[in-house]
């Protein structure tokens, strides 16, 4: 019986029904799904559609404060510059920006892994 009949999905904000056999794949790729913000220092855990209001409602977290930054034609950069005599890198601040292209919203910040700086 439990095969046969729709069930919800288990996330607050989500009213999407399906098959037991369906549920668990939705799930692991429903909008409404918890997510940890990406900033290393916020703890805070919210649903991915809110991610984005998070981050622009948080100054610690983002850098913008209204909606996504959409790129120009062409190339974009962000420059980062420091001094390592005036800046010791515990006290790195990378600011974090969100962009929207082709419909897509993503965040982009610049993190220290194993000596090298990447853009994730």
């Amino acid at each position: 019986i439990l095969e046969n009949i729709e069930h919800n999905c288990k996330f607050e904000d989500c009213d999407k029904q399906f098959p037991l056999k369906d549920i668990e794949e939705h799930e692991k790729v429903c909008p409404f799904r918890i997510v940890s913000c990406p900033m290393f220092e916020c703890s805070e855990r919210v649903p991915l559609a809110k991610l984005v209001k998070h981050l622009l409602n948080s100054s610690r977290c983002c850098r913008e404060d209204a909606a996504p930054l959409v790129p120009l034609q062409g190339w974009n950069s962000r420059n980062y510059r420091f001094d390592n005599e005036d800046v010791s890198e515990k006290d790195l601040d990378w600011p974090m920006h969100i962009y929207a292209y082709c419909g897509e919203t993503f965040s982009v910040f610049p993190v220290k892994l194993e000596g090298q700086y990447y853009a994730v």
